[in-house]
């Protein structure tokens, strides 16, 4: 599904400094989501579409996913997030932001942009089917540490369970011209050796992407043998445009989330136990928990004025958690100083950690700025 807001974006021309100036025009948002529920109560179900759609299996297991986007005013809402519990399940989520910049001035040069990966979360919990929740429901299924743990768990349909058993992960990309120029993405395996012992395969990224260096605040939220579980929080970043958009120039800019889930667990110990092996990425979801907490007054009144496209992926993957929404929005893009700035809107509690967080680039602006008036 795409949207477009063109109004007055696409004449407007952004002259933040004589250094560099640029038409930004196209705004648009793309979203897309696919579950696959294997054994659904009329066979194998295959559902593709944008917003929310959680299924159900005959089990009473399932998945789901949640992309949703919308330009509204001089905001970008939206939510990425899947997840999926269950023997054959899956869920896969794409939602995206994309735009053109063009130079209309001679001798400019936009050379970068600064954005924001905003705070998160993915891996698996054990999910209590006894309390009333189901594949359908699966955002509502709470996180227990009682009765069956992971080592109770294996692969559906393999020799005492050995296999894989469930993997998460995600990926947040920066495309220029359609082809990536910063990638942050990160995926988790469950797996059940021969001994029946439970393995995490980890790939976590390496270098300057390995999510520790990419990511404020990353770091586990574990609970042993009952939860593996990283988040992180709201984190600004620059990625360099690896040809500068010169006067007459243009190109095309994508901030582009994906999230995945697939699970092929089956309780190999006690077939009565209500736990479930449930494996979820949310990335932004502005309806669940994250790593960070935002208040904002009257956000229920506003998802309420647009549509109210809210679901509720992953709000219980925490003990503590609140279930209150919280809003994570990107303001539209603009250039400055040669930079595309596409940021998370700076809430107050907020401000501190993005302006240390652009670092030298908001230290040039700033002064910038303090020359020119």
């Amino acid at each position: 599904m795409r949207t477009m807001w063109n109004g007055l974006l696409a004449s407007v021309i952004v002259m933040s400094s004589a250094v560099a100036s640029a038409q930004i025009s196209n705004v648009g948002t793309e979203t897309q989501g696919t579950v696959n529920i294997l054994g659904g109560p009329s066979g194998n179900i295959v559902i593709n579409g944008p917003s929310a759609d959680y299924r159900s299996d005959s089990l009473g297991t399932g998945g789901g996913y949640a992309a949703f986007a919308d330009i509204n005013g001089d905001n970008i809402f939206f939510e990425a997030g899947s997840m999926s519990a269950g023997q054959g399940n899956g869920s896969r989520s794409v939602t995206e932001v994309s735009f053109d910049v063009t130079g209309t001035v001679p001798g400019g040069r936009i050379d970068r942009i600064v954005s924001t990966v905003f705070e998160s979360t993915f891996g698996f919990y054990l999910g209590n089917f006894d309390t009333g929740c189901s594949g359908a429901t699966l955002p509502s299924c709470a996180r227990t540490t009682v009765e069956d743990g992971f080592d109770s768990f294996g692969r559906f349909g393999a020799v005492d369970g050995i296999g894989e058993i469930a993997r998460t992960g995600f990926a947040f990309e920066i495309l220029y011209n359609d082809a990536a120029i910063r990638t942050i993405a990160g995926s988790i395996s469950m797996q059940r050796n021969a001994d029946g012992s439970i393995a995490f395969i980890e790939d976590l990224g390496s270098g300057d992407n390995a999510l520790s260096a990419a990511l404020i605040g990353f770091g586990s939220d574990d609970v042993a043998n009952y939860a593996k579980v990283y988040k992180w929080d709201r984190t600004p970043f620059e990625a360099t445009l690896e040809d500068a958009i010169e006067f007459g120039e243009s190109a095309k800019i994508t901030y582009r989330i994906t999230t995945e889930t697939q699970s092929w667990a089956r309780n190999f110990g006690n077939n009565a136990s209500p736990n479930m092996v449930v494996g979820f990425a949310c990335f932004a979801d502005p309806f669940g928990k994250g790593g960070g907490r935002i208040e904002v007054p009257g956000f229920s009144a506003m998802l309420d004025a647009i549509g109210n496209p809210a679901d509720a992926t992953c709000d219980d993957f925490v003990l503590d958690g609140d279930e209150e929404p919280r809003v994570y929005t990107l303001g539209l893009p603009v250039v400055r100083e040669g930079v595309i700035v596409f940021a998370a809107v700076p809430e107050p509690a907020s401000w501190a950690m993005l302006i240390s967080g652009f670092g030298l680039v908001g230290a040039s602006l700033r002064r910038k700025r303090a020359l020119h008036a």
